[in-house]
């Protein structure tokens, strides 16, 4: 009941009532005439049993037989009579008619106050006869003073009722009730369904205008009728959707604005980046020419001086130098790839002697630092650009000498299914893992500040 809706509710409000009164109301009915029947039926057979008592007295007391015979006749015409039995004083069979049970041909004294017995398909009454006053009457019998003293009963009279007609109208009763019954209870439940459409309809076209405007759909609308709260509900929905609609426009026409100034200066930047790889892709020779001059003055220094006192110096200016170098090459390459110079020629080639021809370059430096630096041997394959997969190991190579302090170096490549990775471990500090993402981004570098883009 607590996931039912209104009109489930509005229903069981305007049902529920009508349903209990109309089934206790069909159940009274039904009790009650039966209960009419019933007694109708025992009241005819019990004054049938009396009627026929009250007259047979002389017919049993003189043994006129043929009065009986047609007193039982005559009583016989009462409805649902089925059969009347006069017997003796002893029980014993006098006359009959009509059809008895066998009950009815007990044989004895009738048992004293036994008036009803209960058949499954009849009733039997049982009447004393008693004499009339009239038979008590001295003038009548003259001298026989012991007869008037017997007031014991001179015979009985004993009639059977059959229920079968009281049955067939207590089965006619109780269904012709319960079709009256279920014709009311679906005339109620169509009156109140019409009434729950009348009150839950508005309700539920407001439900569905709230839930189109919840996924969307604004232009969805109520419509106004009635009067009092559903009129006040149905403008309400109306009014916030318009609102809702209004501002959405205005929201598309701002985020619209603000689309064009975006893509506007985007594309400004787009072509001043453009513009300045350009640039640095065309001048690169310009610009690593001097570079190399430095570094071929900084080794022709260091020769002249070697062994003075001025070494330590000139260590410190070959790795500055060195460093620039490295940076220059890196800003060289980015700008080729921005301005797309670069063009990649895919390959087949085995990664041992590239991989072997690098370490071997690095081996010096790493001795110098006292590290170990070792390649593991590998059989494998790789389809890629070499020249540019030589570039990318040997700057993952010189980060891993430059920044590791103590311990080694470590190249290792291992195949994962169809492709190969290319490992360079190493013991320095590593990066933590909130700098990861920070990595990729360009000139960024790890415990320098200066050097980070903010």
């Amino acid at each position: 009941m607590k996931r039912w809706g209104i009109r489930q509710r509005v229903l069981l409000v305007a049902l529920a009532p009508v349903v209990v009164f109309g089934i206790a109301a069909g159940i009274w009915m039904v009790l009650h005439r039966l209960a009419e029947l019933e007694n109708g039926l025992v009241e005819r057979g019990r004054a049938t049993a009396r009627q026929v008592a009250a007259t047979a007295d002389y017919g049993v007391f003189s043994g006129n037989t043929e009065s009986l015979v047609s007193l039982i006749e005559a009583a016989r015409r009462e409805r649902d009579v089925s059969g009347i039995m006069v017997s003796s004083r002893d029980g014993d069979l006098v006359v009959s008619g009509g059809e008895l049970s066998p009950e009815a041909y007990v044989p004895g004294r009738r048992p004293a106050g036994l008036a009803l017995i209960e058949l499954e398909h009849s009733l039997m009454f049982i009447e004393p006869i008693l004499r009339s006053a009239v038979l008590d009457d001295p003038d009548v019998f003259d001298g026989l003073s012991e007869m008037r003293a017997d007031r014991q009963p001179v015979g009985w009279v004993l009639v059977e009722v059959s229920r079968q007609r009281v049955d067939a109208m207590k089965g006619d009763f109780i269904v012709t009730t319960a079709i009256v019954v279920a014709v009311a209870l679906l005339a109620a439940s169509a009156f109140a369904m019409r009434i729950s459409q009348t009150v839950t309809g508005p309700v539920r076209e407001v439900s569905r205008a709230v839930r189109r405007i919840g996924e969307g759909d604004l232009s969805a609308r109520v419509s106004v009728f009635g009067g009092g709260s559903l009129r006040v509900l149905a403008e309400g929905v109306n009014g916030m959707a318009e609102r809702l609609l209004r501002a959405r426009d205005e929201l598309e026409a701002r985020i619209a604005d603000a689309t064009r100034q975006l893509r506007s200066r985007t594309d400004e930047a787009e072509r001043a980046n453009h513009a300045k790889s350009r640039f640095l892709a065309a001048a690169s020779h310009d610009l690593r020419q001097p570079m190399h001059a430095l570094g071929l003055f900084v080794a022709e220094l260091a020769e002249r001086l070697r062994g003075s006192e001025h070494r330590t110096l000139i260590r410190q200016i070959e790795e500055s130098v060195g460093a620039m170098e490295d940076l220059l090459d890196a800003l060289l390459d980015m700008s080729k790839l921005d301005a797309g110079g670069v063009t990649v020629r895919r390959s087949e080639f085995p990664l041992q002697p590239m991989l072997a021809r690098i370490v071997e370059d690095f081996a010096a430096d790493a001795l110098q630092r006292g590290l170990r630096l070792k390649l593991r041997a590998t059989d494998l394959w790789v389809e890629s650009d070499p020249l540019l997969l030589e570039r990318i190991m040997i700057n993952l190579l010189s980060n891993a000498v430059r920044y590791t302090q103590r311990g080694g170096v470590l190249v290792v490549v291992r195949r994962r299914g169809a492709s190969a990775v290319i490992e360079v471990r190493d013991s320095g500090p590593g990066i933590p893992p909130e700098a990861h993402d920070m990595i990729f981004e360009e000139f960024y570098q790890l415990q320098n500040p200066a050097r980070a883009r903010g």
